[in-house]
């Protein structure tokens, strides 16, 4: 457990003559595996990436070796913004991504702009007190503060807007108010004073009950937005290449499998779930899938605004504009989280409870017409994992954990890790640090962490979703026992079947079938593999083994 990602790069350069496998989590966590052809991590769609144009015509770097003074893994908001801080701040920098830019969560996001995590202030004061709470709200809320100033300096189109943001009671019985209370003193314990009890959230038509109302939260265009700090960071001298397998990082260098290498002082691992440190920071976290769907209203029938309740999970509301439509825009629903692969019997449940709730809050709203599901990695006591790689080099770094506030979580850990780099002091780093020792309040989610690990290792030995390849439909997948193998069976349109391994690659746990995005998710540390068992996610490093 104590040896790391970079131990194991030493250790397989020296010994042996192909890496680890474990090496090729560089590569995995980065985004996708060069085995899926998906363009994103999963098969439904977002919005966010109609009508944007991802730059795609940056080289591989193949077999040559490029000299930086940092290396940044991964193509996605976190990798983006820190490459382009640091090249702001005079460093040579690479980007380097296993795929292609945001092929992995940040075109998944519901691109809310929070200015807290997503548990609540009042959990964050009881985590790290009221000082380190102020610290945490401060940094997400200086967040917001960095995009806006992005967004000006660069002249970025993204419908970036500051907006109030309501929390409402998941039922108006006046069960809740003393929970609002709290949060609301807590909130001005931390220094958040534009804080404040509405009688009524501003939704015509329903009552939603005593609410707190935030001020400056905000919305934005996630991949708009990226792509024009991208395109800011290229036209500044900084270099990309995509589509460039990692096997080996080390102090000093990281090498890809095609043979290209690239030399650098520092190394920055900007992945959606944690990197480096090995089982110190997987069991830091764990991942959970959340759920969109979106429906268009008629424009000013919602109030411009955040909403969200305090169910758990809990759901919430965002608008999104339509280009070129006066009459209508689109009203964004989330919500139904759960852990990787603890999926409901009825896969599509979670898009029918969000779109109860809004229809109940929202009656105007027209018929679904997109949704999708992404991935967020919990940490068990809410805050990101940021900062220096724990048990290893004083010149690698990860950005991970982003806790369901992921746009938030990016922005501030990349100028949290551009701080460090640069060798500034930055008042967030003790809370983020990835080697910070957990608070023993955060011992109930460790367990329930552990459990969720343990079910699915047990899960291995339970019967199968079918007993006869017959009963698969066409499209699905199910899980089978045959022979003493526990296989994952895909029946493709056409009736073609697809037979692999049903246990991960990583460390053994039991796969399920992901109906919503047609894939085979691990239970144990949220590994995904498509229907034909490609790499989808980390931590597993190899495809799925197939079985004749």
């Amino acid at each position: 457990p104590h040896f790391t990602l970079l131990h194991y790069a030493s250790f397989s350069s020296s010994h042996h003559p192909h890496p680890h496998p474990f090496i090729n989590y560089l590569l995995i966590m980065s985004e996708l595996h060069p085995g899926s052809t998906a363009k994103s991590s999963g098969e439904n769609s977002s919005l966010w990436f109609d009508g944007v144009s991802i730059p795609d015509d940056f080289p591989m770097l193949g077999s040559t070796s490029v000299s930086c003074d940092v290396c940044v893994i991964g193509g996605g908001l976190a990798g983006v913004t820190a490459a382009y801080n640091l090249r702001r701040e005079g460093k040579d920098v690479v980007l380097i991504e296993g795929r292609s830019i945001a092929s992995g969560e940040t075109g998944r996001t519901s691109a809310l702009l929070m200015g807290a995590t997503d548990d609540g202030i009042r959990h964050l004061v009881h985590m790290f007190g009221e000082k380190g709470a102020s610290l945490a709200v401060a940094s997400h809320r200086a967040a917001i503060d960095i995009i806006e100033e992005n967004v000006k300096r660069e002249k970025i189109e993204c419908d970036f807007e500051r907006l109030p943001a309501y929390i409402m009671p998941e039922k108006n019985d006046g069960s809740h108010v003393k929970e609002l209370e709290k949060e609301l003193e807590a909130a001005r314990t931390v220094g958040w004073s534009d804080v404040s009890f509405v009688p009524q959230a501003p939704i015509s038509g329903f009552e939603s009950g005593s609410s707190l109302k935030f001020a400056d939260h905000g919305m934005f265009h996630p991949l708009k937005y990226l792509v024009a700090l991208l395109k800011a960071y290229v036209a500044a001298g900084g270099r990309v290449y995509t589509r460039s397998e990692v096997n080996e990082a080390k102090e000093g260098e990281v090498k890809t499998v095609a043979g290209g290498v690239v030399k650098c002082k520092d190394i920055v691992a900007a992945t959606c779930a944690p990197m480096f440190g090995g089982m110190r920071t997987l069991l830091r976290a764990e991942p959970y899938r959340s759920y969109c769907v979106m429906a268009k209203v008629p424009r000013g029938s919602v109030e411009r605004a955040l909403f969200w309740d305090t169910a758990d999970p809990y759901h919430y509301a965002r608008l999104v504009p339509i280009a070129g439509d006066s009459v209508s825009e689109y009203l964004l629903l989330g919500g139904g989280d759960h852990a990787v692969g603890h999926m409901p019997k009825d896969a599509d449940q979670p898009f029918h409870e969000i779109e109860a709730w809004g229809r109940q809050r929202w009656p105007a709203m027209g018929n679904i017409e997109i949704k999708w599901s992404g991935e967020v990695w919990e940490p068990i006591d809410s805050l990101g994992l940021i900062g220096r790689n724990p048990l290893d080099a004083e010149h690698s770094f990860i950005i991970s954990g982003d806790s369901g506030t992921g746009m938030t979580h990016t922005t501030l850990g990349a100028k949290l890790v551009t701080d460090l780099i640069m060798g500034r002091s930055n008042e967030w780093e003790d809370i983020y640090s990835p080697s910070r020792v957990p608070s023993l309040r955060s011992a109930g989610r460790f367990m329930r962490y552990g459990m969720h690990t343990a079910s699915a290792f047990a899960g291995r030995v339970m019967p199968g979703d079918v007993t006869d390849i017959e009963d698969i439909k066409v499209g699905c997948g199910a899980i089978m026992n045959k022979d003493g193998k526990r296989m994952a069976v895909y029946k493709d349109e056409d009736g073609t079947v697809t037979k692999c391994s049903a246990v991960c690659p990583h460390m053994g746990g039991a796969l399920y079938w992901n109906a919503t995005e047609r894939s085979w998710d691990c239970a144990a540390h949220g590994s995904r593999f498509d229907k034909k068992g490609a790499l989808l996610n980390g931590p597993a490093t190899s495809a799925l083994e197939p079985i004749n």
